[in-house]
């Protein structure tokens, strides 16, 4: 899975290269989440409604409010104050971005991107963004919706998340999108509200490690950020 997010050579992006973006999205949208990293045991999380605020997420035997750390927090927020609290310094650390996920049965969301060509034309009009997060659903022994580089971490240790980065320019995330194009039964899509690119493909393999071979449905999602 990780091998297909290598750049395609054979294409010129219409996308000038940048310099590493930053990892707070441009837009956010109903059912998006910040967690806690620093401490998941903590079980706090906040979740975007379809009024465009965010509220606790309840959880048995969890906090209904982030741990006061150096910030305090009100009950309810606003978009501007979750952008503000994942662009503070040493937010990394200690909270994560999640975007709404979303069965392989559901329809991606947003216009269907029909090739290569399309990709560039759409990339090419400008975004408003300067980068993007890679986000992936994994199965097996990491079953979940994880930013690449925390899959990384989890697989392989932070030795193998240092080789990963947090954040792409356009460029990397359309030349991993036109080899997803590439593959069996690949759908890519953007919606605008959102801000955000998707990606599902088919293979054959296993899940884990010893475990019977079967087919696969690969889910991607690339959140557009701004740049620093």
């Amino acid at each position: 899975m990780l091998a297909t997010l290598q750049p395609a050579t054979e294409m010129a992006s219409p996308i000038p290269p940048a310099t590493m973006p930053s990892v707070v999205p441009v837009r956010f949208w109903d059912g998006d989440r910040v967690e806690d990293w620093e401490e998941p045991r903590s079980g706090w999380a906040l979740r975007r409604g379809p009024d465009g605020v965010w509220r606790p997420l309840q959880r048995a035997g969890s906090y209904a409010l982030p741990p006061s750390r150096d910030v305090q927090f009100p009950t309810v927020f606003d978009d501007d104050a979750i952008r503000r609290y994942l662009g503070r310094p040493g937010a990394a650390e200690t909270i994560r971005f999640a975007p709404r996920s979303f069965a392989t049965t559901e329809p991606l969301p947003g216009r269907l991107v029909v090739d290569w060509a399309d990709l560039d034309t759409l990339l090419g009009m400008g975004l408003g963004a300067g980068g993007a997060i890679p986000f992936v659903a994994s199965f097996g022994p990491c079953r979940g919706f994880w930013s690449l580089r925390d899959l990384a971490a989890e697989r392989g240790g932070e030795e193998a998340a240092e080789h990963v980065d947090p954040a792409v320019s356009l460029e990397q995330m359309r030349d991993a999108l036109a080899v997803m194009l590439e593959e069996h039964r690949a759908e890519v899509s953007f919606h605008r509200p959102a801000g955000r690119l998707y990606a599902r493909y088919q293979t054959y393999g296993a899940y884990a490690e010893g475990e019977k071979e079967r087919i696969q449905v690969r889910t991607f999602v690339y959140v557009l950020t701004g740049g620093r």
